[in-house]
């Protein structure tokens, strides 16, 4: 594979999912591209390597920062360790448009670097960000929600499907800064726990009242968020726990 990708001078798109490479294997991958530096897509999504990827690949792409432009890692389990050493050269990319770390076992913590590298290194091109399938939490979504307050920041596309933030005070956090924010138009929050399976269970014989007000202060707070917010276009909210009951709160809203 090095020497057949040596010779691709013109390689633009490399696509490598669901194979069995392994991190012994990527030197030989990521060697001749930085070689040419004219790379415009690498996917590597679905092979396991683990954190120890993202060193060799960090590098790679400060060597490419000028033609990378999607990189896709969903399955690559590269966890908060990985994201660390990620974070950075990602952001800072002068081309990069977008960056799939959906399914890496990213918690909290690696939310808030990857936070911290786009609120300081601008992601000058970065639209699209798909962080689903992560253990990413409330104080997670706290982290995340300072970036989207900045006007430099063109994210248009955020996918968080399948979080477990739930409908506490990181969510509340976050729909503060996109009702502010003007340049997200899809927001995916499918199977987040937005209203709990235990809250669910109370209400499943009597509508909600004002003692219940804590529970459903999430979802208040994305109704507040659809008042206000002019730009966002499509919104995901499926698997959440929003029975005809509490439906009223966002129905108000719209």
């Amino acid at each position: 594979l090095k020497t057949i990708l040596s010779r691709a001078i013109n390689l633009r798109v490399l696509v490598l999912r669901k194979n069995q490479i392994t991190f012994k294997d990527v030197g030989h991958i990521l060697d001749p591209l930085s070689t040419h530096r004219r790379l415009h897509v690498l996917d590597l999504s679905s092979n396991n390597f683990g954190p120890n990827i993202a060193l060799p690949l960090a590098h790679f792409v400060r060597l490419v920062s000028k033609s990378l432009r999607a990189l896709c890692l969903r399955g690559c389990y590269i966890r908060d360790l990985g994201v660390k050493l990620l974070c950075k050269p990602v952001t800072h990319g002068r081309a990069m448009h977008t960056l799939d770390l959906a399914s890496n076992d990213i918690t909290d913590s690696g939310a808030k670097l990857l936070a911290e590298a786009l609120n300081t290194l601008n992601a000058p091109c970065l639209e699209r960000l798909d962080l689903s399938r992560n253990k990413i939490g409330s104080k997670g979504m706290s982290h995340l929600a300072v970036p989207l307050k900045l006007i430099r920041l063109p994210l248009r596309w955020l996918d968080l499907s399948y979080n477990t933030f739930g409908g506490g005070q990181g969510l509340l956090d976050f729909m503060k800064s996109i009702k502010q924010n003007r340049a997200v138009e899809w927001l995916g929050m499918s199977y987040c726990k937005v209203v709990s399976r235990d809250f669910q269970k109370k209400i499943q014989y009597r509508p909600p009242s004002l003692h219940d007000a804590p529970e459903l202060e999430g979802l208040r707070s994305i109704a507040s968020m659809l008042r206000e917010n002019t730009a966002l276009i499509r919104l995901d909210l499926r698997g959440n726990g929003i029975t005809r009951r509490v439906q009223r709160i966002l129905d108000d809203a719209l």
